[in-house]
């Protein structure tokens, strides 16, 4: 990610999100990402560049990047499971206590 030159901001590993209340079952380990163009891309641009790290299940265009920069840690959801900000990963100039202020 980090030779990509895109800003990217990267969640702690969500490892303790439940799957199943009823259970307890917690969802399979995963990560948020948000990737920054500078200009307007393309979906089929995006689904190539995450394409090299696995491919997400799903990519959205943020509408709210303050919004997803908060969830990356879970900050306004109290029936998740919080996540340190400090463990939020940043490359390329990407600042999350920035984003998530906007």
């Amino acid at each position: 990610m980090k030779i990509s030159g895109l800003e990217i901001l990267v969640s702690p590993v969500h490892d303790q999100d439940i799957a199943d209340i009823a259970t307890g079952e917690l969802k399979k380990p995963h990560r948020h990402v948000i990737a920054m163009w500078a200009n307007t891309t393309t979906r089929q641009n995006a689904e190539r560049f995450f394409e090299q790290f696995g491919g997400p299940k799903m990519i959205l265009r943020l509408e709210n990047p303050r919004g997803m920069a908060r969830y990356l840690i879970h900050m306004d959801d109290p029936d998740k499971a919080p996540y340190s900000p400090e463990d939020v990963l940043e490359f390329n100039g990407a600042d999350w206590k920035k984003n998530r202020t906007g």
